[in-house]
């Protein structure tokens, strides 16, 4: 039962990213309301050094690969009735991607099927959308992950623009970062990469919503905030405004990783790409002229049932199969 209601499905849903895979358990009822009932993280960085080598790590291909046998068990005991899982950036751009994937589904029984950059936007915009429906008129969602950055800007809600970019904190860490802190000219050199990337975007600035999600936002305002960066109710739907940012990315970089390891909201094994993501958002905010960000803690993984949901409601009305 699901708060008083009966149970119509429940689904586990697995996000293998660049530098975490993420299991969320829902309950579905039938007005099509989720409940969680269980979610955990692991950052196994299977994207490092994909950008340089195109090829999976050994290290983290095993401990991914863990990770999901560790996932498969959790969800056996919740009793799952279907599971989704897609991976990312990392997976796209490695040549090793597709065999990786097949012996995940071969020792798990798990497909985490890579999908396209413009698919993980459409993903994240779904979960979005379910979470600020009020923002849907004009909206500027994002997602900034370790091996890419999604962006999403609908109008009137009709979205006008999906654009996936090669902009990661692990990413971008890797290529640009040499030194502990990042110095002045790598700060720089990514910096002006990042805002050469960004597309151009004609937005109204007075009515614009931006909407962030993804590991690295939720983190700032974790930092922020110094809480937990589990306690998911005081992050979900709070505010992240640009001088904060600011200011957090000068904290960042004004301590050495040993140091940024010990900041509370901030895990120790995403200390050494923060200051990166808390870049690539700063950029984004000044190029689109950003005051705010809303902080969203239901991305793609959420967006990946949202999706399933919708199709498999319409092959249940077209085979008028009802409980």
């Amino acid at each position: 039962m699901i708060n008083g209601r009966k149970k119509y499905m429940r689904i586990s849903s697995i996000d293998l990213g660049t530098n975490s895979v993420v299991l969320l358990i829902v309950d579905i009822d039938r007005a099509a309301n989720l409940n969680q009932l269980y979610f955990e993280s692991h950052i196994t960085r299977i994207g490092s050094q994909i950008d340089k080598t195109h090829i999976i790590n050994p290290n983290a291909a095993e401990t991914t690969l863990s990770t999901f046998q560790k996932y498969k068990k959790i969800s056996e005991k919740y009793s799952v009735d279907h599971f989704l899982a897609c991976s990312t950036s990392a997976l796209r751009d490695a040549i090793n991607g597709d065999d990786f994937i097949n012996r995940i589904y071969k020792e798990t029984g798990i497909y985490p099927e890579i999908i396209s950059g413009e698919e993980e936007g459409k993903f994240i915009y779904m979960a979005i959308k379910h979470e600020f429906p009020e923002f849907t008129n004009n909206l500027l969602a994002m997602d900034i992950g370790g091996g890419s950055t999604e962006l999403v800007y609908s109008k009137s809600k009709n979205i006008n623009l999906i654009k996936s970019l090669n902009i990661g904190a692990v990413r971008f860490t890797e290529k640009y970062v040499k030194n502990n802190p990042m110095t002045s000219d790598e700060k720089l050199k990514a910096e002006s990469t990042i805002m050469n990337m960004l597309p151009e975007l004609t937005i109204p600035e007075k009515s614009i919503n931006a909407v962030g999600s993804g590991g690295t936002i939720t983190t700032l305002q974790a930092v922020k905030l110094k809480i937990n960066k589990r306690d998911h109710k005081k992050i979900h739907k709070s505010i992240l405004k640009i001088q904060d940012v600011r200011e957090l990315l000068s904290l960042f970089n004004s301590l050495p990783l040993e140091k940024r390891k010990l900041l509370k909201g901030l895990s120790s094994k995403r200390a050494d790409i923060i200051p990166m993501g808390a870049l690539i958002t700063l950029c984004i905010m000044q190029k689109y002229n950003l005051s705010e960000l809303h902080i969203s803690n239901r991305g793609l993984r959420w967006g990946m049932i949202y999706d399933y949901l919708a199709s498999y409601r319409k092959i249940e009305h077209h085979n008028a199969t009802y409980y």
